[in-house]
Parts: C-alpha cells; structure tokens; sequence
C-alpha cells in the first residue's frame, strides 16, 4: 500500500492478504496488547527486551537484538490456530536473525510512515484504484480491524474476512489467488496488441561512469 501510495500510476490492483500498515497501534498491540491473551509468553517476551525506563519493547529489541527472544515471541503471536508449532518460528539462524532485525527497525519506526505520511490516513487516495484486502478473522495478533477501517476509507476495495483462519492459511490463499486473477481479467483491455517498444536507459553526463583504473569513459545509452 505505501508504493502503492508513492506510485499509483505504477499500480494496477493491490491484492493483499493478513492485511497491516505498521502504524504504532498495531505494533503497540503486538508487541505490548497481546499480553491479555498469552501472559505467559509476553512476560518472557518483555523480560528478555531489556527495556529500560519508558522504552517500548519494540525499541529496546531493535537496540539490543534479542534475536532468539523475538522468535520464540513470532511463534507465539501467531499461534491461535496451531499452538504445537510455539517455541521456533525460524529454524535457520541467519533468517531469524535477518527477520527480527528488519522488523524490529521497521516497527519501532513505525514502518518509516508517520508524520502525515500514515497509510490509514492517504488510503482514500487509491479510490480509482480496485483493491483486494484478504484477511483472517482468528489473526489476533494483527486484527481484522485494520483492513476494516482500510476498506471503509478506500472506495475501490473489496474486502474478504476468512472465518476460520489467522494470519494465513490455505483459504485466504485460494482468495488471493483469486484476487489476482480477478484484476489480470480487467487489465486485459488496457493493453494494444503486439510488442511495447523497448525502453532506453539514460546515463546523465554530470555523473561521468568511471573503468575499473579510474579513467573516465565516453558516454553511453544503453538498451535494456
């Protein structure tokens, strides 16, 4: 949606499933909200954050980098459905360690969205734009109210809520899949027949490309 955002006019249709913006509400609940339903895991989810005074958990995870602490947490939040898969979200060490480093960065900055550029707030904007928002109604760790009050401001959406699912499952899947298609089928009349020319890339002269022994080469274009 935040690309969307920035280029609408590179965007045909988004089809979206377990549907988030990363405001500070969502993560907030995430990381701090979900304590009311499983006080167990959080209470060592928080003790491990190291958080000092008034530092939000997320903060103190993306400062230290508990890595192993913020899996079993993953694991956790997302196991409404399937409580036997609790205890390791990412079994490869580099991935979970990339995992919880990427999104601890992006949600203790709230997704690098705020100060106006919110996605709940710009979303009427996409209204000449159809959207699909996917989401399942037992996902409590990011609620079905997100792509709610997404679809209530966006007017090209439509908005599908699977019952029985969470964050994903093989249902919600089936949706996108069909989302997909549904904004292929409409794309068909945009487009004439034969063959789109070819686009040129363009080397600007105030940045002069360098060889490898530092001498300075002749401009070029270059076809892609």
């Amino acid at each position: 949606m935040a690309y969307a955002l920035m280029h609408p006019h590179r965007v045909h249709g988004p089809a979206l499933m377990a549907v988030t913006t990363t405001s500070r509400e969502e993560v907030d609940w995430t990381t701090e909200g979900m304590e009311r339903i499983y006080p167990e895991a959080w209470h060592e989810f928080s003790v491990a954050s190291g958080a000092i005074a008034r530092e939000r958990p997320v903060e103190a995870y993306a400062r230290r980098l508990a890595a192993e602490a913020w899996d079993r947490w993953e694991s956790w939040h997302v196991s409404l459905l399937s409580p036997e898969l609790r205890g390791e979200y990412i079994a490869e060490e580099r991935r979970r360690m990339t995992f919880a480093l990427l999104v601890t960065h992006y949600w203790s900055n709230e997704g690098f969205l705020s100060n106006g550029q919110e996605i709940l707030g710009r979303i009427h904007e996409l209204d000449r734009i159809p959207g699909h928002l996917i989401h399942g109604r037992r996902d409590v760790s990011g609620p079905a109210v997100t792509p709610w009050k997404l679809h209530q401001r966006w007017c090209g959406s439509k908005l599908t809520i699977v019952e029985d699912e969470g964050h994903a499952g093989s249902q919600s899947l089936q949706a996108l899949v069909a989302a997909a298609q549904e904004i292929r089928a409409g794309l068909q009349d945009c487009y004439l027949p034969g063959p789109l020319p070819r686009p040129r890339r363009q080397v600007f002269p105030s940045s002069p490309e360098r060889s490898w022994n530092g001498t300075t080469r002749k401009q070029k274009t270059y076809p892609l």
